[in-house]
C-alpha cells in the first residue's frame, strides 16, 4: 500500500466559526507526514469502504473536475469542498470537525482524500478560571471519509449515519454519489448464501466449501481483485444445477448483481481457509487450495450425510 502524499491542508469547521487555512501542511515534517499517511491507509484498508460514483448533479464532482482540469489550485479546491460540509454542520447533519484534504499518488494514479476528523471534548478552564468544554482532534479517528481516484473518477466511501436523522448525509448530500455495497457486505452475502445451499444439498460438506472458497480466491488473483459468484457456484456445485440456481438467486436477492471487487488480499483473508466443527467436537481447519490434492487430503461422503476426511503426509510445523 505504498503511496506518496503531494499536498495536504487542514480546515477548521465549527458550528459558529469556520477557519480556512491559508497554507498547506508541512509535509517535510515527519509528524505531519505520518499523521496524514495513517489516515489514508485506514481508508484504503477498511473492508467497510463502499465503491461509489458521483451523480452528474454533484457539486463535489464539479469541484473535483475543476481541480483535475487545472481551473483551480489545491487550496481553492479544498475550500470549495469544505464550504458544502460547513453548511451541513450548521444544519446539524454533522458535528463540528476539522477537515483534512490530501492529494496523493499510488502506482502513478492520482487520488484525493477527504477526511472529516472527529473531535473529542476535554475540560479545562478559561482566563476567568471558569470550567469550559473545548474540542480537540481525536487522534487517528474519523467517522466519514473518502478517497477519490482521478482516472476514472471513482470513490471509496466510509461513513456513519447522521446523528440528526439517520441519513447517510456524507455520500447522499455532501458527495452526492451513488454507493455500492462494501467488500465486507459482499463477502457476508456470499458466505450466508453458500452456508444455506451447502447445508441443504451437501450436508455442510467441507469439500464443497473448499471448492467455493478456492474458486473465489483464484478469481480474485486472476481478475484484478474481482470475484464472480456465478463462477464460484459453477466450481463448487459441479453438476447440481438446482444448487447453483438457488445460490445465485440468493446473492442477487441481497443486491449482489454483478462481479464485485474484493481485492486479492481481502479475498484471501475471507476465503483462504476452511473451518469445520463436527457434532462430536472434532475441529478441522485447512487451506482451501489443497482440497483437490489426493496426496494431502481426501473426502468420502456416506449415504447418511456424514463424511470421512483423510489427511496424508502430515509433518509438524517447526
Amino acid at each position: 500500500m505504498e503511496f506518496t502524499i503531494e499536498n495536504a491542508i487542514l480546515h477548521v469547521l465549527n458550528n459558529g466559526e469556520v477557519r480556512y487555512s491559508e497554507e498547506e501542511l508541512d509535509l517535510d515534517s515527519d509528524t505531519v507526514y505520518s499523521f496524514v499517511t495513517k489516515q489514508i491507509k485506514k481508508i484504503l484498508s477498511d473492508s467497510n469502504g463502499k465503491e461509489s460514483i458521483f451523480n452528474e448533479s454533484s457539486q463535489s464532482l464539479a469541484a473535483v473536475s475543476a481541480y483535475i482540469g487545472g481551473e483551480i489550485n489545491f487550496r481553492e479546491f479544498s475550500v470549495k469542498i469544505c464550504e458544502k460540509m460547513s453548511e451541513l454542520i450548521k444544519e446539524g447533519f454533522a458535528g463540528a470537525s476539522d477537515m483534512l484534504v490530501a492529494k496523493f499518488s499510488q502506482k502513478s494514479r492520482k487520488h484525493i482524500a477527504l477526511i472529516k476528523l472527529k473531535y473529542k471534548h476535554r475540560m479545562t478552564h478559561n482566563d476567568s478560571n471558569q470550567i469550559v468544554n473545548i474540542p480537540s482532534i481525536e487522534s487517528g479517528s474519523f467517522d466519514d471519509a473518502c478517497v477519490i481516484g482521478f482516472d476514472p473518477v471513482k470513490l471509496i466511501v466510509l461513513e456513519k449515519p447522521s446523528e440528526k436523522d439517520g441519513s447517510f448525509y456524507f455520500s447522499e448530500v455532501f458527495l452526492d454519489c451513488a454507493t455500492e455495497m462494501s467488500r465486507k457486505q459482499a463477502a457476508d452475502i456470499i458466505t450466508a448464501a453458500f452456508t444455506e445451499v451447502n447445508s441443504k444439498y451437501f450436508s455442510d460438506s467441507p469439500e464443497t466449501e473448499a471448492k467455493l472458497k478456492a474458486a473465489l480466491v483464484e478469481n480474485a488473483i486472476d481478475d484484478e481483485g474481482y470475484v464472480s459468484a456465478q463462477n464460484a457456484a459453477a466450481a463448487a456445485f459441479s453438476d447440481n444445477e438446482e444448487a447453483k440456481a438457488e445460490f445465485i438467486d440468493a446473492v442477487k436477492a441481497e443486491g449482489l448483481i454483478k462481479d464485485v471487487h474484493l481485492g486479492e488480499k481481502f479475498a484471501k483473508q475471507q476465503f483462504a481457509a476452511v473451518k469445520f466443527k463436527a457434532d462430536n467436537g472434532v475441529e478441522l481447519k485447512f487451506p482451501c487450495g489443497i482440497y483437490d490434492d489426493p496426496n494431502v487430503i481426501q473426502f468420502e461422503a456416506a449415504p447418511d450425510g456424514s463424511f470421512t476426511v483423510t489427511l496424508k503426509n502430515l509433518r509438524r510445523s517447526v
